[in-house]
């Protein structure tokens, strides 16, 4: 089975990492403030999120996460979820 992509717009953006400064409320505001007049609209988000998703192990948070959509939403563009990386600096034990 194909299913066709069905796409009027050429797609334009890259990857957009806000868990790094997602405490900043004018960083997340300026950035989409950006991308509006840069006429960015997809947006490829989560690749370094794991500690961000899962701060303590067996808890998540998604909030941020769904901010971040609402956002991308209201200009509307497109998000293409990464995989998060699993990797925690802070529970890396060196011998």
């Amino acid at each position: 089975m194909t299913d066709t992509l069905q796409i009027s717009k050429f797609l334009h953006g890259g990857d957009y990492n806000p868990e790094q400064w997602i405490d900043n409320s004018e960083i997340i505001n300026r950035d989409f403030t950006l991308f509006k007049q840069s006429k960015i609209n997809t947006f490829t988000i989560g690749i370094f999120s794991w500690a961000k998703i899962e701060p303590k192990e067996g808890v998540y948070d998604f909030e941020w996460l769904d901010n971040i959509f609402d956002r991308v939403e209201q200009q509307n563009g497109n998000i293409i979820l990464a995989t998060p990386s699993a990797l925690h600096w802070n529970h890396i034990r060196l011998s």
